[in-house]
């Protein structure tokens, strides 16, 4: 295959993994390629049973990146491509890897690769508008094509198209990628990448604080930078005639428009609006049946154009069974991308209040199941993600329940978590399996069956125990206890358990250490073992671990048992 380190399937029944074409093309979705949300579940959960898998899952990523930087959003084995460019969490990923393993080799090797990803994302053709701040070039890139603000293939949504909106998510993810190459060069002593970094993180700060607007953060315009709310131009307007318009915005704008009728066929038509734009000069534009997105008889566009007044609208080629409606463009919708810039931590104090305040809200996001996608207060809401956004998805809930931790806010980052394992436990009991996702309020698996994408997020689980055992001679504990109930972990031989109280450590040679149950988080290295140089969080370990070479065989994983107790 294309990947030169193990991969991951999303789904494993026996009818999957043999292609009759013999090349991997008619492989079902699962199978399709490392799609980096499912990878960033399993490997950070992988990293903490075998770090050389998890590396691997990294290293297949970069292994088929482009001499520009670029690299592809679903890679698969058979070489095939998604052709869009990738989530940006690599480098997250990476670094979660690394704190597990402590392999210097691993980070010198893909750092460079990590970096130039970044650069890529960076590039002016990811910036249309030149304003620093990168947008989308398809739904896709995402993972959730349901945003009301956008699902063009939806009925229920909007529409719009996401290449001319900017919003929280993209520079989240920017920032937590340059935040952890931050982190990545100061321990590979790379001192010369720091201004740049420095540099990057400084300016996709500031675009994120434009983006803060009562209490939360917002879409708006890619070009005018402007939030506002939508209005219907032209309500399902006979598709055979010309439709003036003649329509002032107080605020320029674009159109979304939308054609609906006729059988499942797809017509051929050419779309045509006049109007002017804010400095009162004539603007138009075409648009040919490619141009639009089509779904079950209805087609969806956004204007390139922004217009101050709007003269007519009409379309050549459209008969009579066809309806044209067209809005403004709506950016005042939130979804869980609002919350996103949580999981990059250090926000303002105001912001991190004003954003857990929004996570805990039962109105909004927080729902018996856990963390939702849309609120359930909007009207594009629905707990099953059918007819509207919602139902919980591991992989946002993971992210920012990260968030919450770095915010001061573990106690609520462990009670999201239980429901969602709550609800887990009650499928798998039902099903005998995990789901893709499940519903925002009952205990029912939604999506693919005994898909990898709906596991429990080990990752964050850890996190939340304030846990990590990195071998038969270094464990490190402490920090905030989200878990909150008395805990045992055991791994390598180690056994740790943590109550509200009291941390305990034993080793396999005899050696047992404790410590209060509020203790900062910090190495516990064993004197009789194979004694390690204590490291800080998000600072570099100084013995270098020397990379084994590919051809030997990977070590065994090793199993880890975690007991949870009800403490009195």
């Amino acid at each position: 295959g294309a990947f030169p380190k193990h991969t991951f399937a999303a789904k494993r029944f026996p009818e999957h993994g043999y292609s009759a074409q013999g090349d991997g093309s008619d492989y079902p979705r699962g199978w399709d390629g490392q799609d980096p949300r499912t990878a960033y579940l399993a490997a950070t959960a992988m990293a903490t049973i075998d770090p050389q898998i998890a590396q691997g899952i990294i290293r297949n990523y970069l292994a088929l990146q482009d001499s520009d930087g670029s690299v592809d959003n679903r890679p698969a084995i058979n070489g095939h491509k998604q052709g869009l460019l990738c989530l940006p969490v690599l480098a997250r990923m990476a670094w979660h890897i690394f704190q597990q393993s402590e392999d210097d080799a691993f980070l010198e090797a893909v750092f460079p690769a990590l970096l130039s990803f970044l650069d890529r994302w960076l590039s002016n053709d990811r910036d249309m508008d030149r304003d620093k701040h990168p947008e989308w070039q398809d739904e896709r890139q995402t993972g959730y094509v349901a945003f009301p603000t956008f699902a063009a293939w939806q009925p229920w949504s909007q529409g719009a198209d996401i290449r001319y909106v900017e919003g929280p998510d993209l520079l989240a993810y920017l920032l937590a990628e340059a935040t952890t190459l931050h982190h990545m060069a100061k321990h590979l002593d790379k001192k010369s990448v720091l201004p740049m970094l420095n540099e990057i993180i400084s300016i996709l700060r500031k675009r994120l604080d434009g983006l803060w607007q009562d209490g939360h953060f917002v879409y708006h315009d890619r070009d005018t930078h402007i939030t506002t709310h939508g209005a219907r131009i032209l309500d399902n307007g006979e598709g055979d005639i010309t439709h003036e318009i003649d329509h002032s915005l107080l605020v320029p704008n674009r159109l979304v428009v939308r054609i609906e009728g006729g059988v499942n066929h797809v017509p051929r038509i050419r779309l045509h609006i006049e109007g002017l734009d804010d400095q009162e000069r004539p603007i138009s534009e075409s648009h040919t049946t490619e141009d639009f997105q089509w779904h079950h008889r209805h087609g969806v566009l956004t204007t390139a154009n922004t217009y101050a007044h709007i003269d007519r609208i009409w379309c050549d080629g459209l008969s009579r069974v066809y309806t044209i409606s067209a809005t403004t463009l709506d950016t005042t919708g939130i979804d869980v991308n609002t919350l996103l810039p949580l999981w990059v931590g250090d926000l303002p104090d105001n912001q991190r209040k004003a954003l857990i305040k929004l996570v805990t809200d039962t109105d909004m996001f927080w729902r018996p199941n856990g963390l939702t996608m849309v609120p359930a207060n909007s009207k594009h809401y629905d707990p099953s993600n059918a007819e509207g956004g919602g139902g919980i998805w591991p992989f946002w809930l993971t992210l920012v329940g990260e968030g919450l931790i770095a915010a001061d806010a573990a106690k609520q980052a462990g009670e999201m978590l239980k429901a969602l394992i709550a609800a887990q436990l009650a499928v798998t009991k039902d099903k005998g399996s995990f789901s893709q996702f499940y519903h925002a309020e009952e205990p029912l698996g939604l999506g693919e069956r005994d898909h990898l994408a709906g596991i429990v997020p080990l990752h964050l689980l850890h996190k939340l125990l304030g846990i990590r055992i990195v071998n038969q001679s270094k464990v490190w504990v402490g920090g905030m206890f989200g878990w909150d109930r008395a805990i045992t972990v055991r791994q390598y031989g180690v056994s740790v358990r943590r109550t509200r109280t009291k941390i305990t450590v034993k080793f396999p040679s005899g050696t047992t250490q404790e410590l209060a149950g509020d203790a900062r988080w910090q190495a516990i290295i064993d004197p009789d073992g194979d004694t390690q140089t204590p490291i800080s969080m998000f600072a570099a370990p100084t013995l270098v671990v020397q990379a084994e070479p590919d051809l030997q065989p990977e070590p065994q994983a090793e199993r880890v048992e975690i007991r949870v107790e009800i403490e009195d």
